[in-house]
């Protein structure tokens, strides 16, 4: 799948690329730690897969997927010096930046090839798209590497 048709599928996903391009030109690699994104269908807050690492924090209201303010958010809590810089950050499927600092619930599976270059966050990515009431996972390492998933399958731009 191209990232056009996956746009024409996913239509939030132009969005979300627009704001892992942004926030990417607008880090220091130094202190990048990495960002993990997850945009989820409306089930996926009711089966409660995902645990706050910092529960007293809450997201700024009225941040959505390719707006620039969000863009500059995400730069800031990606410093590895931020206290909300673990984890993943959640998306509706409206784009609404609605969960910061989450813990997300994988099943890990044996038969994935591993790439050795990558960490958690990575393939915590790559499991979650797989779960139905997820639409998309992304993210930048902290090598700068930007990637996409849908269920389960990579998307590298």
């Amino acid at each position: 799948m191209t990232r056009q048709q996956l746009i024409k599928q996913n239509p939030i996903a132009k969005q979300l690329f627009i704001t892992i391009e942004e926030v990417k030109s607008s880090v220091s690699k130094k202190d990048f730690s990495g960002l993990g994104i997850l945009i989820y269908k409306p089930e996926y807050i009711q089966v409660q897969k995902f645990i706050s690492l910092r529960p007293s924090n809450a997201p700024p209201e009225g941040l959505f997927l390719g707006d620039d303010k969000t863009s500059l958010y995400l730069s800031q809590i990606s410093s590895k010096y931020h206290e909300l810089h673990d984890g993943f950050v959640f998306f509706n499927s409206d784009g609404l930046l609605t969960h910061i600092s989450q813990w997300i619930e994988v099943r890990a599976e044996q038969n994935v090839q591993i790439d050795g270059n990558k960490g958690t966050r990575y393939l915590s990515a790559l499991f979650a798209s797989k779960q139905r009431e997820v639409l998309l996972t992304a993210g930048i390492g902290s090598d700068m590497s930007k990637y996409l998933f849908l269920l389960g399958n990579i998307f590298t731009f």
